[in-house]
This record gives structure tokens, C-alpha cells and sequence, in this order.
């Protein structure tokens, strides 16, 4: 508490050096959005009379935000109409006739190449 009285009366009593930091930080600092910043920067400091943080400046930015969070039915709802789409890219296997993707290895042929090279390294006959 005494920390912000003597910060209130510190400002007080040196608004005018506050003022005058301000103009020379603001004329140093200088972009194309200066007009607008030097404007709104002055107009901002009368109203306060102190120097303030980044949220009371950006304050209409960081309002825009949601104020409740979206209800998982409305997530559903709006996600309904993204459904699957059909795949176009099947074939049959030429060497034991099932579906796989194309560009793909078949599932049941991978298969059975595995178990013959398995059989093949343990010495095995697999006819």
C-alpha cells in the first residue's frame, strides 16, 4: 500500500518530467503509424495522468476474444457436413486378387512373403 501512495505522490509531484519523457520517447520512436500512436499515447496519458502497461493500451485488441468456450455440440455441428469422402483409388492385387491402394503393397501378399522368408531363414519347407 505504501509502495503505490508513494508511486501516486512520485507522479504527482513530477508529471510535468513525465510529460516531457513521454514527448521526446515518442518523437524518438517515430513509425508510420506514429500520427495515430502520438495521438491516442497523449490523449491516453491526460485521461490516466501516469504511465500505464501494455493492456491498457492494446485493451479494444485483447478484448477480442471469446467470452464462452464452444459447446462440443456446436463443434459437431459445424464439423457434420466435413464427412468422408469415398477413396477412388482401389484395385485388385495381380497375384492374389484383393483390394490394396494403389502405389501399395497388398496386405495379404506382404503376408505371405514374410511367412516364406521366415520359413526360408528357420530352414523350413513351406510347400
Amino acid at each position: 500500500m505504501a509502495a503505490i501512495l508513494s508511486s501516486a505522490i512520485f507522479r504527482r509531484q513530477n508529471s510535468r518530467y513525465i510529460s516531457l519523457y513521454n514527448d521526446a520517447l515518442i518523437s524518438t520512436y517515430s513509425t508510420p503509424l506514429s500520427t495515430y500512436m502520438q495521438t491516442f499515447w497523449r490523449d491516453s496519458q491526460r485521461k490516466a495522468g501516469t504511465l500505464f502497461g501494455l493492456a491498457q493500451i492494446l485493451g479494444p485488441i485483447l478484448w477480442a476474444v471469446p467470452k464462452k468456450k464452444t459447446s462440443h455440440s456446436k463443434k459437431r455441428m459445424r464439423s457434420a457436413n466435413k464427412g468422408l469422402k469415398d477413396k477412388t483409388n482401389i484395385v485388385d492385387c495381380l497375384g492374389c486378387g484383393q483390394k490394396h491402394l494403389v502405389h501399395h503393397l497388398c496386405h495379404n501378399c506382404y503376408k505371405d512373403f514374410k511367412y516364406r522368408e521366415k520359413m526360408e531363414r528357420d530352414g523350413l519347407s513351406f510347400y
